[in-house]
């Protein structure tokens, strides 16, 4: 059984052409954010990380940590 974990995917915006961060956990829509900026996505994960006690998917968090570092 694979387990779930707090996943992080870049989609474009409804209200502008800029692009933003979907915080999530797949089938759980209560726990679905979208964040203008990598900091608040990252605040976000670790906020959700505290509640629901869900892993973070590494390959998410590696792909914020290298955004933020631009």
């Amino acid at each position: 059984m694979k387990t779930k974990s707090i996943m992080v995917e870049k989609v474009k915006s409804n209200r502008s052409e800029s692009r933003v961060w979907r915080v999530y956990i797949p089938g759980r829509k209560k726990y679905e954010q979208y964040c203008k900026n990598v900091k608040s996505a990252l605040h976000y994960m670790f906020l959700v990380k505290s509640q629901t006690g869900l892993p973070l998917d590494d390959n998410s968090y590696c792909r914020l940590m290298w955004e933020s570092r631009k």
